[in-house]
């Protein structure tokens, strides 16, 4: 596997991150609508609108899905995740994570390990020789 697409994988954790917000924020407003969602109580005969219980469980099966969605998504992050663990240089670790975790920018990540952008580049080389990919042929990405 070339540097490159050591890099691209790398990169998935952060992706995998964004898509987990992502579903958050999706079943808080399902959470939303279902509680807006409140079955009315009548003497009246029911006309031919859609029954609000349907539109509940509905809901409840999307919130559903969407946990399962999430579940896949942590997983792969954790892949990520345990390849830089694999790393056995502390330095080139905290690098990585640095990069690749936390998302810092090349200049952050040399201001706080207080080296020279320069040499965060040949380590971030360096730590790329060192990670391990195992590839799932199930990933998501």
């Amino acid at each position: 596997m070339t540097n490159q697409e050591k890099i691209e994988y790398l990169k998935r954790y952060g992706v995998c991150l964004k898509e987990v917000e992502r579903l958050q924020d999706e079943k808080e407003r399902l959470k939303s609508i279902r509680d807006k969602v409140t079955p009315t109580y009548s003497d009246m005969p029911k006309g031919g609108g859609s029954d609000k219980t349907d539109i509940s469980a509905a809901i409840i099966d999307l919130d559903l899905e969407i946990d399962d969605q999430i579940v896949k998504w942590i997983a792969l992050g954790e892949e990520v995740r345990q390849a830089i663990e694999g790393v056995d240089d502390y330095n080139l670790r905290l690098l990585l994570k640095y990069r690749y975790i936390s998302m810092m920018t090349f200049e952050q990540v040399a201001v706080t390990m207080n080296y020279s952008w320069r040499w965060v580049h040949k380590l971030h080389a360096q730590a790329l020789s060192k990670v391990d990919i195992l590839v799932h042929t199930d990933s998501v990405l």
